[in-house]
């Protein structure tokens, strides 16, 4: 009796490589939006005097890099929205994720918008930021009110976006292994006994 193959529908491969790619950029924007950004202010504000200083050109700089993280992460959830955009059409149940995705995609249009605001005031809020470092978000929402709220509004429909993918992401994984378990022994590794006696049944 031939062994059972698994039948790799178009969708399936399609929407997986979108995601993989969204994964790939995902995981590039958040070490330039969250890592570098945050490791540059800690020196510059914790380590007076060393290679980096809190001047003008740094916040330019730590802007520039939430901005190209932003684009990156925007992206991401692009292509993520495509992917399960191509799964909802053999399955439903990624409708939620795609919805979602799009929501996270137009928080990070507004994030965009708030650093191209943010960097036409720099020089009050270095001002501000050197007699109050722990206090840089009071000084960006003092000083620039405009994009400290678009930033916090794109923030909260990104964070949508993120639970989008929280709730896509599993489903793939499960739809995977259910699909993959029909074929041992070269998917045996991702089976447990629970999906390989539904397989098999």
């Amino acid at each position: 009796m031939p062994a059972p193959t698994v039948t790799v529908r178009v969708e399936d491969a399609k929407g997986s490589h979108r995601i993989a790619i969204g994964a790939g950029l995902g995981v590039a924007g958040a070490a330039i939006t969250l890592l570098l950004p945050f490791a540059l202010l800690w020196l510059a504000v914790y380590n007076p005097g060393g290679f980096f200083e809190l001047n003008p050109d740094l916040v330019r700089d730590i802007s520039l890099l939430v901005l190209a993280g932003a684009i990156l992460f925007l992206l991401s959830l692009f292509l993520y929205r495509r992917g399960f955009a191509v799964l909802r059409g053999v399955d439903r149940r990624f409708t939620v994720a795609s919805v979602l995705c799009l929501i996270g995609s137009l928080g990070f249009l507004l994030i965009l918008v708030a650093v191209v605001v943010i960097l036409g005031s720099t020089n009050s809020l270095v001002s501000c930021i050197h007699g109050q470092p722990s206090h840089a978000l009071s000084c960006l929402r003092s000083g620039q009110p405009l994009g400290a709220y678009t930033g916090l509004a794109g923030f909260w429909l990104g964070w949508l976006g993120g639970v989008g993918l929280v709730l896509g992401l599993p489903r793939r994984a499960v739809a995977f292994r259910a699909a993959c378990c029909t074929a041992p022994p070269r998917c045996t590794p991702f089976c447990s006994s629970r999906w390989s006696v539904r397989s098999s049944g």
